[in-house]
């Protein structure tokens, strides 16, 4: 029995699985019940969403460093309760083709594997969540190699969820953040952060 969570409400899933529409149908209600406090977002001062933007970035730092092997190998060195906007530019980039070549060690959810999340894919009939909280999706492959990404369910591709250990439960329960927004089965809070 699997249970997920989406801040006070939850469904119980028997074998891990649950009817998609029903889990999306979850996920969407929880995007609208917050959606309005993001929204006021717009309205906060410059300082304000510097501050915002300085947390989300140390606190993406913390989690790259304790969940990614990758990452805390490329990273070592850094402080992320130190770094500041400022010092973005002397960070390593990450391309697709480090991505691909290093999947495994670079996503910070310890379940994933590149091969799990391409057999994913391969056995899509409809759309469907892996682990009943991700989408994985996949590039075109245009530009001479497909890319592999696993998104949150409720989010965009663009925000890499699946690098967040503490929205997908891969940290331990005391380093969980209590601030995301990401609907999973750990129970983020009912507002965003302030």
């Amino acid at each position: 029995m699997l249970t997920v969570r989406f801040g006070s409400s939850h469904v119980e899933v028997q074998g891990g699985m649950a009817d998609y529409q029903e889990l999306r149908q979850r996920h969407v209600a929880y995007l609208a019940s917050i959606f309005p406090q993001w929204v006021q977002r717009l309205r906060w001062p410059a300082e304000r969403l510097r501050q915002e933007r300085q947390e989300r970035l140390r606190e993406l730092l913390r989690v790259a460093l304790a969940s990614s092997p990758w990452h805390r190998e490329r990273l070592a060195g850094v402080d992320p309760e130190a770094f500041t906007e400022e010092d973005l530019p002397g960070l390593p980039a990450m391309t697709k083709d480090d991505l691909m070549a290093d999947w495994d060690g670079i996503v910070s959810d310890r379940r994933l594997t590149l091969d799990l999340a391409e057999r994913h894919l391969a056995g899509l009939t409809s759309d469907a969540y892996l682990f009943d909280e991700l989408h994985v999706i996949a590039s075109g492959g245009s530009t001479g190699r497909r890319g592999c990404t696993p998104t949150a369910s409720g989010r965009g591709p663009s925000s890499t969820p699946a690098s967040c250990g503490r929205c997908c439960g891969t940290a331990p329960p005391a380093q969980r953040s209590r601030r995301c927004p990401v609907p999973s089965r750990w129970s983020p809070p009912s507002t965003p952060p302030t």
